[in-house]
């Protein structure tokens, strides 16, 4: 009976080991960018997918590693030979072994038999959470239902001891969604304390305290996250956000100056262009004729840059200069009917905000008749320019 005790024993211990190998065996083949071969690997030492380890294992490659999936529950997995771009493949089956596993079914069924290894819950919640990321509405689920599922399995796991910085910050993550900026905080910095260089924990650390107006704290994080940010649309969009931030504290010249560093990061994003033409005029600081300038000409056939443009200068007392800007641009933009009639419409708007009627209604007549080449004669702009010279005939 005690030898039989011990062959069981030794069974036990042979089989820990080999599976233990096997993921050793993975991680190895993982850093080699041999994910297939790594798949291949921990398959072999479960197929069936009855061991908790191997399957949070296979979980962890499948989501990291794809280069195709199919609702996450097929994946297309490859070896890569040295130096071989990992991003070139992606979402493309050729030359891709296709593997179906579905992480949700495994950890799911898993869960039942071992309820006290609160490691498969933390992974099914990474499950969820890069379903979020990838699908948004377009899963199986609604988006709503998956970030409840990775929340309540990250919070069970958590609860018990288990997590890492991802699942921290998922968790944060959520409660910013929730508009809970104090629990999004704490979970954030929990991650921070892990993981000092995952960006994104600043970036959202920056907004939750930026929302309970802490801004001291916004800006200490947005900084770090312009320091960490490497590819420019995300560089500039922490410049933005410092810059945003410095508003709030009533330092518009630093806000400039942020927004001038995004824009040399980022040269000629709208959503830079136009806060900065606003703070410039405000500040009445010289550049803001040239911003008007760069912001006009990335899109002179757009009604929206006119009025937003118009705005900044009506708020500050220059419409008269706003019309002068238009005429200047006459001469540029002869050929281009369309674009001349938006100068016309909208300098006769700036007129007729002026009590200049007579001028106003000169310029109305002369986009009328540009606005007919291009406009079918039911156009709304018509209405609108009925609309203006009819009260001016009752001035």
């Amino acid at each position: 009976m005690r030898q039989l005790a011990t062959i069981v024993l030794f069974f036990c211990f042979s089989m820990a080991f080999s599976q233990q190998g096997a993921i050793d065996q993975a991680n190895v083949l993982i850093k080699k960018n041999k994910y297939l071969a790594a798949y291949n690997a921990l398959n072999t030492a479960d197929p069936t997918n009855n061991n908790p380890q191997i399957a949070i294992a296979k979980t962890d490659l499948v989501l990291k590693h794809y280069s195709y999936t199919e609702n996450h529950h097929v994946f297309g997995l490859k070896d890569f030979a040295l130096g071989e771009d990992t991003l070139a493949v992606q979402n493309d089956e050729v030359g891709l072994t296709i593997i179906k596993f579905a992480p949700d079914s495994v950890l799911n069924m898993l869960i039942v038999k071992f309820p006290e290894d609160y490691k498969i819950k933390k992974a099914l919640g990474d499950y969820y959470f890069s379903i979020h990321q990838n699908y948004e509405d377009a899963w199986l689920l609604e988006d709503a239902e998956v970030i409840e599922e990775f929340k309540n399995n990250y919070m069970q796991a958590y609860e018990k001891g288990v997590s890492d910085f991802l699942s921290l910050y998922g968790l944060g993550y959520a409660s910013m969604i929730e508009e809970d900026f104090d629990a999004a905080i704490s979970f954030f910095e929990k991650s921070v304390k892990l993981n000092d260089k995952y960006v994104l924990n600043y970036t959202n650390l920056s907004e939750a305290y930026f929302n309970i107006g802490k801004f001291d704290k916004a800006l200490q994080n947005a900084q770090q996250a312009f320091n960490l940010y490497e590819e420019p649309e995300e560089k500039s969009g922490a410049a933005r956000k410092i810059a945003e931030i410095y508003i709030e504290m009533k330092q518009k010249e630093k806000a400039v100056t942020y927004y001038q560093k995004a824009d040399e990061i980022q040269p000629n994003d709208y959503l830079t262009l136009m806060p900065l033409l606003k703070l410039e005029v405000e500040t009445n600081n010289d550049d803001y004729k040239n911003r008007t300038n760069q912001i006009f000409t990335l899109a002179p056939d757009n009604p929206v840059v006119y009025q937003e443009i118009y705005k900044i200068y009506s708020e500050n007392e220059k419409e008269n200069e706003f019309v002068d800007y238009m005429e200047t641009q006459k001469a540029f933009y002869r050929s281009n009917v369309r674009v001349l009639a938006h100068i016309y419409f909208y300098s006769a708007i700036a007129q007729y905000e002026q009590d200049e009627w007579v001028s106003a209604k000169i310029n109305f007549e002369k986009a009328r008749n540009l606005f007919s080449n291009v406009f079918k004669s039911d156009h709304i702009i018509f209405k609108v320019i009925d609309s203006y010279t009819n009260a001016i005939k009752k001035k």
